[in-house]
């Protein structure tokens, strides 16, 4: 593998890091706003958590989809390589 190719794929790992971390954070501060909307008895508040929550869900999906996109993407370009 050339190193363009090598360096790529850092990236490409730096980036899906940055955006798994980021997701997690967005989930810790979702996770802490439907605490606080049922402590404080907010329905809506809770119900909008809920929903922002299953979106950062959807996104988690998403990066799953995408990985396994790539890892395909790998095994054909190794393959037609070889």
């Amino acid at each position: 593998m050339g190193l363009l190719a090598v360096i790529s794929i850092l990236v490409l790992v730096l980036q899906i890091t940055f955006v798994i971390k980021s997701l997690k954070s967005e989930k810790e501060g979702f996770l802490s706003i439907a605490d606080a909307a049922q402590e404080l008895n907010n329905r809506t508040l809770h119900d909008g958590a809920k929903k922002l929550y299953i979106s950062n869900q959807l996104k988690y999906w998403m990066i799953y989809i995408s990985l396994v996109q790539f890892v395909i993407s790998l095994v054909l370009m190794v393959n037609t390589l070889s």
